[in-house]
């Protein structure tokens, strides 16, 4: 990559190539950007990288053990940020067509990281939606992955075998994924992936089918880029835990989940392009143990006063909904206020009302 291939980089906005790189890249392609949705793990968009990390592992693949080292060698660390990004993306999109080559080279590719750039065990993250991946498209995932490992440097081949023995040791890949924290769904884009905290989660419903639904709504917000949807998580403190009256733990939700978004840089006064530092646009969805609790915690969300964050929360029966705006940058919220995020009360009861009966509301 050319001194002006960089710069481009930074513009883009990769959080990791914001300090001058000690080599430069290898990789020619314009890089992969979360405002351009290309780590969006429900529809990922298109990316021309994708095909020049594809060929770059069936070059590894092919080379011998001193060609490897090399190859691996020739990768700066923004490299190898990009190869721990395809597998993410390669695991997603060969889900979807059910293309176990492509997942197998989102393997590759994490086998070629240069452990000495990235953590062995952040680049190793990808690996149980890998395994998953290869077996829900027909492949034997333990033999894709001892192959792989053979490919690798020592600690990076150490990872894919321990890594490989534990889910092999899961009585199904039902199980592999739910103790592995693989949480496959499948929204109007098509097959996809939330993340998953290990928060307590005792659904008596479809929260995360609601939670599909709900993620249209922050699609629909041309300011933001949306993010992710996260599961078995916990309801902002910001609303609870730290305001007089709140609802004690015992009155802890059955189960949480978020659907986030994050403001666009040409909407922030900085225009940083930082999107873990950009204003937030979440809806947290609840479901409490029964009507008087879900009503209780919608109240104290919108009872909530903060400077930095602004509320509006609904409940039908046992469930709840919060659209929750915050900013971690500043004092003050740039763009929403309590009266802005209203504009969700409605749409949030409409979505409550589709799967439970309207008889308690708040």
């Amino acid at each position: 990559m050319s001194v002006w291939s960089w710069l481009r980089a930074i513009v883009s906005g990769r959080p990791t190539l914001l300090e001058w790189p000690s080599k430069l890249s290898r990789l020619n392609g314009e890089p992969y950007d979360f405002w351009s949705g290309h780590f969006d793990w429900l529809n990922p968009a298109a990316a021309k990288l994708d095909e020049e990390i594809r060929a770059f592992c069936g070059q590894f693949a092919a080379s011998g053990p001193v060609e490897r080292a090399a190859l691996t060698q020739s990768l700066n660390r923004a490299d190898s940020f990009a190869l721990e990004h395809f597998a993410e993306r390669a695991a997603v999109i060969g889900l979807r067509a059910g293309d176990a080559d492509l997942v197998r080279s989102g393997l590759i590719a994490t086998a070629a990281i240069d452990p000495q750039a990235v953590d062995a065990r952040s680049a190793g993250h990808t690996l149980p939606r890998l395994y998953y991946c290869l077996t829900r498209c027909g492949a034997d995932a333990a033999a894709a992955f001892e192959e792989v490992a053979q490919l690798a440097a020592d600690s990076m081949s150490r990872l894919i075998r321990t890594n490989a023995k534990r889910y092999a040791a899961y009585s199904s890949i039902a199980e592999m994924g739910q103790r592995e924290l693989v949480c496959e769904v499948a929204s109007a884009h098509g097959a996809g992936f939330v993340r998953r905290f290990i928060k307590p989660y005792q659904p008596s419903g479809d929260i995360l089918g609601l939670s599909l639904r709900v993620a249209e709504l922050l699609r629909a917000e041309s300011k933001y880029q949306f993010y992710d949807i996260v599961s078995a998580t916990d309801l902002p403190s910001y609303c609870f835990g730290q305001q007089q009256g709140a609802p004690d733990r015992a009155h802890d939700p059955l189960a949480v989940v978020s659907v986030q978004s994050r403001l666009r840089p040409e909407h922030e006064s900085n225009r940083s392009r930082d999107y873990m530092q950009a204003e937030w646009l979440n809806i947290y969805l609840a479901e409490a143990a029964d009507p008087s609790t879900a009503r209780q915690l919608a109240q104290t969300a919108n009872d909530a006063r903060a400077e930095r964050a602004a509320m509006a929360a609904v409940s039908v029966e046992s469930m709840v909904a919060i659209a929750f705006a915050l900013t971690t940058r500043y004092s003050f919220l740039v763009v929403e206020s309590r009266r802005t995020v209203e504009r969700f009360r409605e749409p949030l009861l409409q979505e409550l009302r589709s799967v439970l009966p309207s008889r308690s509301e708040a």
